[in-house]
């Protein structure tokens, strides 16, 4: 009697589900709705790129084929971005005879110490290249150090979380399924399971309401903290002195030194250092006096206007990131924005990022890391940081390679890629990166001056720029919204509309 009662029951909530899938099904049939699509109608309507006709030629009638794994953080995850480096690394239009097979093993928040590192681990034996574009999360390692592990630094002085200790050790069993999900190594049962996930109608739009919930919750969330995470200039607390951010970037070297022990002769790694918008003014000084506070708090406050650094007196500012920060931008404005012209100014913007107490952007340290590998022939460096410079011209030239503090924008990722591909096979014909326009979404012309003429090479549909600049406009919300002082904050909030 129990059994055919479950039976039944079973059988009706089978029935219904069918009849409301086979609803949202006509229902998507007849009006085209975004609410009543599936998986895999999201993803065709969310195409990348949908025409892509960048580089048909190389100098050798074939290129070679690689397995290429990714590592690092959100940036090579492509966020904030419509066009990535691994969506043109897998694309067959971009290089002719392109036959790669590429892993992106890149997540959000992860940093390359302790996370990133060990996956690598996990598949070493299982790829020729390994691309390294990691250590912008670096700072979350603080919790690692012996001085810090018994307290667990949760936020920075000002108010901003850290991150979440489980990023830091991940289980087998986490990592496990990054690598399976990453792979699409699944059996018989979980491709069964992953069939229905990509054509359930219902599943899709239950994954569609919860993601509304809790952006609802995120909304509410940053509301009640409105006042948590006012900007001040100075903090009394440094957890980031030299000797912590040197342990850290030890961290990662070591993490690095062990995986290149194990490689084989017929591997390689290559690796880039990490492109940082020195643009952007520090978010923090360590111990300035109350008269000090004011007097910033008067500079941001009359610059918000029109971002002339030349009115501002510097004489009586203590030393400190943002004066650095000041007296780079002034020397940027005196001496124009060529680096072979500016390299001095470039460099107290650079000290500014050192000095800056609350280091969500790279290391500097870490970058002379990276460069120092040039001469281990294990390894290919390349220079993202110096080859971004080496192309500016203006300030709006700066702007356009970032599309926040830190993360890439298409141009960035046009660039990186670029460089990457080079490095790959030195035979791959790449086109200029300076000889094209390329806009917020990655739309990409080739541009002919003297033949005054203009080609698409990559075309974005405007739903797949949507959403970056969607994420783009709620990550400043959420990470800086409440620093009412830091500068381009309003130009990279116009471009994300």
């Amino acid at each position: 009697m129990f059994k055919n009662k479950t039976f039944i029951i079973l059988s009706i909530s089978f029935l219904i589900i069918l009849f409301i899938e086979l609803l949202f099904y006509m229902s998507w049939k007849i009006s085209k709705l975004k609410y009543f699509e599936n998986i895999n109608n999201y993803n065709e309507r969310l195409v990348k790129t949908t025409d892509i006709a960048f580089i048909k030629k190389s100098k050798t009638q074939k290129i070679k084929e690689y397995k290429i794994a990714l590592f690092g953080g959100s940036n090579l995850k492509g966020f904030g971005s419509p066009l990535n480096v691994e969506e043109i690394l897998r694309n067959k239009n971009f290089l002719h005879n392109n036959k790669f097979l590429v892993n992106n093993f890149a997540n959000y928040g992860r940093t390359f110490s302790g996370y990133q590192y060990k996956i690598f681990k996990k598949v070493i034996n299982k790829y020729d290249i390994f691309f390294i574009y990691a250590g912008h999360n670096e700072y979350k390692m603080i919790n690692s150090l012996d001085a810090f592990k018994n307290e667990y630094i949760k936020f920075f002085p000002n108010g901003s979380p850290i991150g979440a200790k489980r990023y830091l050790e991940p289980s087998d069993l986490e990592l496990n399924k990054v690598i399976k999900d990453t792979r699409k190594d699944y059996t018989f049962k979980e491709n069964f399971f992953l069939f229905f996930k990509n054509n359930s109608r219902i599943y899709f739009f239950s994954i569609r309401v919860n993601d509304r919930l809790n952006l609802f919750r995120f909304i509410k969330k940053a509301k009640k903290n409105e006042n948590f995470a006012l900007k001040k200039f100075s903090h009394k607390i440094d957890y980031f002195d030299s000797n912590t951010r040197l342990n850290i970037i030890n961290l990662y070297e070591n993490n690095l030194m062990d995986l290149l022990k194990n490689l084989n002769t017929n591997q390689k790694i290559i690796i880039s250092t990490l492109a940082s918008n020195d643009f952007f003014s520090p978010l923090g000084d360590s111990n300035l006096l109350e008269v000090d506070e004011a007097k910033y708090e008067s500079i941001y406050k009359n610059l918000n206007n029109d971002l002339n650094f030349s009115k501002i007196s510097t004489e009586d500012l203590p030393d400190g990131s943002n004066k650095y920060y000041i007296l780079g931008m002034q020397c940027l404005e005196v001496y124009g924005y060529v680096y072979d012209q500016s390299i001095k100014c470039y460099e107290l913007l650079l000290n500014a990022r050192r000095l800056d107490n609350i280091p969500t952007r790279v290391f500097p340290k870490l970058n002379e890391f990276i460069r120092s590998l040039k001469n281990n022939s294990q390894i290919t460096v390349i220079d993202l940081e110096i080859e971004i410079l080496k192309r500016i011209k203006t300030k709006s030239d700066y702007l356009s390679f970032f599309v926040d503090f830190h993360h890439l924008s298409p141009k960035g990722h046009l660039l990186l890629a670029n460089l990457l591909l080079h490095e790959i096979d030195k035979s791959i014909d790449i086109i200029n990166i300076d000889e094209i326009k390329i806009d917020k979404c990655g739309n990409t012309q080739k541009i002919d001056v003297n033949k005054n003429f203009e080609s698409d090479l990559i075309i974005v549909p405007y739903n797949r720029c949507k959403w970056p600049l969607i994420s783009i406009n709620r990550m400043l919300k959420s990470h800086l919204k409440y620093y009412k002082k830091t500068v381009f904050y309003d130009h990279y909030m116009n471009l994300a509309q």
